[in-house]
């Protein structure tokens, strides 16, 4: 959830105005023996406790009152209503080529950092709850590498971390580590990015095919 006017959340300490007035409030009448109206106790002790119950649920009600303004003026948001019921929109897992050709520069910049990039635009564009995974093709495996993951956070951190490797990219073996990984997935969007410069080795175990998901693959010199 968000609040287009987080500033207004802060007249919701208006609502300790009705608390404080009802401590205030609270100060026990001196009590003054009078005998010949002892039979009545009964029924005053019976009407202060029905009396406290309702204070005490008119404070709670005037408190809500005010708080629910300033939840009001803050103009609250849900931004995915999927996440409130624990699911997800849409999985995405992105393949990174950081085979040895992604050390190579091209406009001054190595293509592994613009894949990286890439990459990071694709998790900005993915809404609260949603789950992503990275497959990097080479070198020392990541611990939640191929972990679908609600927050991102773990697939920044690879993205961050992930280096040049020296071996050839299996892109057609991570396809299918892909495909298996959203098999398991129950969101109803399913999408996998293929960030590579598109070297004709890296495609020579398998290429690309239709598996019913959005697979959508750029060379680098799109980015």
């Amino acid at each position: 959830m968000t609040f287009a006017a987080p500033l207004f959340l802060l007249a919701g300490l208006a609502a300790a105005i009705p608390i404080v007035l009802h401590l205030v409030n609270r100060r026990r009448a001196k009590e003054m023996p009078f005998p010949t109206l002892r039979f009545l106790k009964l029924s005053v002790q019976k009407t202060r406790r029905r009396k406290r119950i309702q204070d005490v649920l008119l404070m709670a009600l005037r408190a809500a009152v005010l708080l629910l303004v300033a939840v009001g003026l803050a103009r609250p948001a849900v931004t995915n209503l999927g996440v409130l019921w624990g699911g997800a929109q849409t999985a995405v897992v992105i393949i990174l080529d950081n085979s040895a050709s992604m050390g190579m520069i091209d406009r001054d910049r190595v293509r592994l950092e613009t894949a990286a990039a890439a990459g990071r635009q694709i998790l900005d564009q993915l809404g609260d709850g949603d789950q992503a995974a990275l497959l990097p093709c080479c070198g020392p495996p990541f611990p939640d590498a191929g972990k679908l993951d609600r927050t991102q956070q773990s697939v920044r951190q690879i993205l961050r971390q992930c280096r040049v490797g020296f071996e050839r990219a299996n892109l057609g073996l991570k396809l299918r580590q892909a495909r298996q990984l959203l098999a398991d997935s129950e969101a109803p969007n399913k999408q996998i990015y293929i960030l590579t410069d598109m070297q004709r080795v890296s495609w020579k175990e398998e290429g690309i095919r239709d598996w019913g998901l959005g697979i959508r693959s750029w060379e680098l010199e799109s980015w």
